[in-house]
């Protein structure tokens, strides 16, 4: 079993893992990851990391290859991931270090052209055969060129919530089960007047990265579950500036917690993925 960690805000190496590789992938149909690959052995599975904005931190949100760091996880046969993201709290009730595994996306990014691997007759050219999967779905859907349209009702793996939530509450974190997680363009934060909106709409959580990650996962049939801390009350519910040094501090006492319990809740995962992940091209498929 093959797991795909990817690494948000203060989150760029995976520290308590056997490192057996490091994979520079130089190109796919969509680009340049945002880094290398680290593969690593923990507790008899294979882990591959990603750092999201690189592994210095120079990537925006806004211009993170996503297409590439997700299809590269596809070339290193992955099959479920785990994306840690530091986040704000829209809810006032939730307090920063305050970890939650969200179970709803609202999307409100505007410019990210990046949003499907499906483009229909826009699709580039490509080497879209895999060595290990053939011609499955992914390969003929792209090979094809056709139009898709995923069910993302559910946006995040329930099998992963389900046991990231187990194993992070035994840990002692302050675990919320679920929420709803809102991603808003970037790079700047978001207005006063955005946030209350957004409390309106429903929104418990912002943050920048998710999208397009979760949808992009989901329609090469791979298990995306996002694992969010809580590290500032988002605008006009904080009383202080918001500062990118209080998201690093956060992040940083958590991430490793976090880290070294993956390989728990991998422990725990049934060896048959959920449908709704593993066969979301079913029926997705304009033919």
């Amino acid at each position: 079993m093959r797991i795909g960690i990817i690494g948000g805000s203060g989150l760029y190496t995976l520290e308590g893992y056997d490192i057996l590789d490091r994979r520079h992938i130089r190109r796919t149909p969509w680009g340049e990851p945002s880094a290398d690959y680290i593969i690593a052995g923990k507790d008899g599975n294979e882990y591959v990391f990603l750092a999201r904005h690189g592994h210095d931190h120079s990537i925006p949100p806004h211009k993170i290859p996503f297409k590439a760091n997700i299809w590269g996880f596809r070339l290193l046969e992955v099959d479920r991931i785990f994306a840690i993201s530091a986040v704000g709290a829209i809810d006032p009730n939730l307090e920063v270090g305050t970890v939650v595994i969200p179970d709803q996306l609202i999307d409100f990014t505007r410019t990210r052209g990046q949003i499907s691997f499906y483009d229909g007759k826009f699709t580039p050219e490509g080497e879209f055969m895999h060595p290990a999967f053939g011609e499955d779905r992914v390969y003929k859907a792209l090979t094809q060129k056709k139009v898709v349209h995923i069910d993302v009702s559910q946006p995040f793996c329930q099998q992963g919530r389900k046991y990231a939530y187990e194993v992070l509450s035994e840990k002692g974190l302050n675990v919320v089960p679920k929420g709803t997680y809102v991603a808003m363009e970037g790079p700047r934060l978001e207005t006063s007047a955005e946030i209350r909106a957004l409390r309106i709409l429903g929104g418990d959580l912002v943050g920048m990265t998710a999208v397009p990650e979760a949808f992009l996962a989901r329609e090469l049939e791979i298990c995306y579950t996002l694992i969010t801390i809580i590290t500032n009350k988002a605008a006009g519910i904080s009383p202080t500036k918001l500062t990118t040094d209080e998201v690093l501090q956060v992040s940083s006492r958590m991430k490793q917690i976090i880290i070294n319990s993956i390989p728990d809740i991998v422990s725990r995962l049934p060896e048959e993925r959920d449908p709704v992940c593993s066969e979301s091209l079913k029926g997705a498929i304009m033919e």
